[in-house]
């Protein structure tokens, strides 16, 4: 079966390649099958040589630090009993005998065997669950299996840090008798001139690390396995497509002649694209962009666009899109950078054109530069208009036409003739909410559709927490080509201190008129 999968596999192999040149086998083998056997490669590698190793050291760190929590929960225990003492309701020996007797049969585990012993620093075994026959003998000429005086390696560790881990070899008695290596954690009770103490065998230790590292290996070698076959998809679906390419490019050059003759007689610049590549360009787009044809042809279309365009993505993303069928070919505008690197604005048209077995893009151009200099002085000028009207000690707006009066533009002045601090907060708002209510502000409206103009209307302004402002009006109306109003634009004056000398002044008539009556 897997020699007949081999064969298989070998012909389609042959089949595929067929027609590839050897540079194009070699660049594949190198861009593709070659980056992905090292990637398998070294992911195997790191997790042997560091994810594992890291693994058991971290798995050991966690019990070395179980031990340690362990050590002091049982220390804890003896200071409780030497509280007991200190308080006066257990004599020494009681306490110690009583700490003896829980300590003893504290267990933990799997299996519940795991125990804790207890030492003095003569050195003595004051406890042990399993070895009693060491309790009470002097401890300081005994050895482990590898010579190592333990006892007094446990009284020089408290004796320097209180505390602290000791390697060994100890004999397993609650299970097979053999001597393993094993690793504890002791710490002093400094009352009593105690040391407690409990350890792992790491022979336990090693088995559990080494089941888990064989689960993980496995997972490893099954995720290799199942990576090589979609390699192999990957290769075979790659070589299919690469031989569609290598046809698809002799096509290409057999139609390259019958376009070429089509497009020498376009008037407009014409530019042929695949897959991104200038494939041929009309004298029109020579003489546009300052390139002779051999220039034009292989380049990169990306190089065309203007670096300093904001739109240089978006334009390679329509020009991809419409290669691809995924957006509807059309106008689309971009910026050309030309030999020279000066800058020219076009508006293209794309089309989607079968060349051979591939699809192609004509892009069809037309230079809008002068158009978008006209565009760019008109918006110089409608800034210079607005900074101009910025400084104008008048109010300048914009209003919608319907209805209302709603405000879509407006000065600073126009705000603060308003009572509003930030113009921006006046867009979408209606004019007519701050004017005093009057009758004349409806004849207003309809004379202003009416005659399209109203000159200096005065009106009172309502402003909350502050006088009213008289205010001179003057607005005209902008249609369209058939006559309907598109927007109104007003100016307003405050005439407040004007009408206040008018006022005045009739006052003073009227006293004057009133003072001769009286005289005559």
């Amino acid at each position: 079966m897997a020699t007949q999968l081999l064969v298989t596999v070998k012909k389609m192999t042959t089949e595929m390649v067929e027609g590839i040149s050897t540079r194009q086998w070699l660049k594949f083998v190198l861009g593709i099958i070659l980056p992905t056997v090292l990637a398998i490669t070294i992911t195997v590698i790191s997790t042997w040589i560091f994810i594992i190793p890291a693994f058991k050291d971290s798995y050991m760190q966690g019990k070395r630090q179980m031990i340690r929590e362990l050590t002091n929960v049982c220390w804890s225990i003896l200071q409780q009993f030497e509280q007991e003492e200190r308080s006066g309701s257990m004599t020494r020996e009681e306490a110690q005998k009583a700490a003896i007797a829980e300590i003893e049969h504290l267990r933990y585990g799997d299996e519940f065997r795991d125990y804790f012993w207890i030492s003095d620093m003569q050195p003595r075994l004051i406890m042990h669950p399993y070895s009693k026959e060491l309790i009470g003998s002097d401890l300081s000429d005994f050895k482990d299996a590898g010579g190592k005086r333990l006892f007094m390696e446990i009284k020089r560790v408290v004796s320097e840090q209180q505390s602290g881990f000791i390697d060994y070899i100890w004999n397993r008695k609650y299970a097979t008798l053999k001597e393993v290596p094993k690793v504890s954690y002791v710490k002093k009770f400094e009352p009593w001139g105690w040391v407690v103490g409990t350890g792992i065998y790491l022979d336990d230790v090693q088995a559990s690390t080494r089941e888990i590292s064989r689960h993980l290996m496995r997972m490893i070698f099954i995720t290799v396995a199942f990576t090589s076959l979609l390699l192999l998809v990957v290769v075979l679906r790659s070589l299919s497509i690469e031989r569609r390419r290598y046809r698809a490019e002799t096509d290409l050059r057999h139609s390259r002649i019958k376009y070429k003759t089509l497009v020498e007689t376009a008037v407009d610049p014409i530019l042929m694209i695949h897959n991104g590549t200038c494939l041929y360009a009309n004298k029109s787009m020579e003489g546009l962009l300052g390139y002779t044809a051999g220039e034009l042809e292989g380049k990169n279309l990306s190089e065309l666009f203007s670096q300093n365009s904001g739109a240089v993505r978006n334009s390679l993303d329509i020009l991809e899109s419409v290669l691809h069928g995924d957006a509807t070919p059309g106008q689309h505008e971009a910026v050309f950078r030309r030999k020279s690197g000066e800058q020219v604005h076009l508006l293209l048209t794309l089309a989607r054109k079968d060349l051979g077995s591939q699809q192609v893009i004509v892009l069809t151009a037309r230079d809008v530069s002068g158009t978008r200099l006209m565009e760019a002085q008109l918006d110089k000028s409608r800034e210079q208009y607005r900074l101009l009207t910025e400084r104008l000690n008048i109010g300048v707006f914009r209003t919608a036409m319907g209805d209302r009066f709603r405000l879509t533009e407006m000065n600073l002045m126009t705000a603060q003739l308003l009572g509003v601090s930030d113009e921006t907060t006046l867009v979408g708002t209606d004019l007519l909410d701050f004017i005093e209510e009057d009758s004349s502000v409806q004849e207003m409206a309809e004379r202003l559709l009416k005659e399209g103009v109203i000159r200096e209307r005065k009106l009172r302004l309502k402003r909350a927490g502050a006088d009213a402002l008289t205010i001179a009006v003057s607005l005209v109306l902008a249609r369209d080509n058939d006559g309907r109003p598109l927007y109104c634009d007003g100016l307003i004056t405050d005439v407040s201190r004007q009408q206040k000398t008018v006022e005045e002044r009739e006052n003073l008539i009227v006293e004057l008129q009133t003072s001769l009556m009286f005289l005559n």
